[in-house]
């Protein structure tokens, strides 16, 4: 595989009669903190965010903003592998990292808030894979160990004190998941209160409300 990766950004503009595409490429040499691109996603504000193997990176159209850990810096970025980036409702920017650290970054601040292993401290060897949040304001991290869901308080990072009423509620992917097979499992909302968790061999639907899940075939939301 090449070790160069480039960030590509589309800008399309929609005219009445034709759609004409705009193509800028980015790379280390723009200021991106590394080249191996995990995670992407455009926030509310309208800046681009970038997870890499190095850190995160902002981008507001013209110039990067690189965010890393720094040794002596307890409120920099806990681990620079980023798997998954997430802005939930509230426009708080979630990010996961390769060995399940969960963190959220305040914008105001411009500190980073750890919250720790995102499943069970006994799977300390788990690779962490997708976070994403339910219609009810639930967030749900995806690892090689299973799936957490997690519940946040409203007022958290204003009140960072508020870290001791989050409420995790773990499944475990040998339990619950007993033929999962092999790969990567990825979520989907689905409904109000459900999540749907898909590998290649299984989907299965969860209910937050009963917390109860029911087994669909593995394409049925693909």
């Amino acid at each position: 595989m090449n070790k160069f990766f480039i960030l590509c950004l589309l800008f399309v503009a929609t005219a009445s009669t034709a759609q004409n595409i705009q193509q800028e490429h980015f790379t280390v040499a723009d200021g991106l903190s590394q080249g191996m691109i995990t995670a992407i996603f455009q926030d509310r504000e309208g800046f681009i965010w970038a997870g890499t193997m190095g850190g995160i990176n902002r981008f507001d159209g013209r110039q990067f903003k690189r965010y890393a850990h720094q040794y002596n810096d307890s409120t920099s970025l806990k681990d620079n592998i980023t798997m998954d980036l997430y802005e939930d409702r509230r426009g708080r920017t979630w990010i996961l990292t390769e060995n399940q650290q969960l963190e959220c970054f305040d914008r105001q601040t411009g500190i980073f808030h750890h919250l720790g292993v995102a499943y069970n401290p006994l799977h300390l060897d788990a690779k962490a894979w997708r976070i994403c949040e339910s219609k009810s304001g639930l967030l749900w991290v995806a690892s090689s160990a299973g799936i957490t869901q997690i519940k946040v308080p409203e007022e958290f990072p204003q009140q960072p004190q508020s870290t001791g009423q989050i409420q995790y509620k773990e499944y475990s992917l040998d339990r619950d998941f007993p033929d999962h097979g092999d790969n990567e499992l990825y979520m989907k909302v689905v409904e109000d209160s459900a999540v749907a968790v898909i590998t290649n061999k299984i989907c299965r639907v969860f209910d937050e409300q009963t917390s109860q899940y029911v087994s669909l075939p593995w394409f049925f939301y693909i």
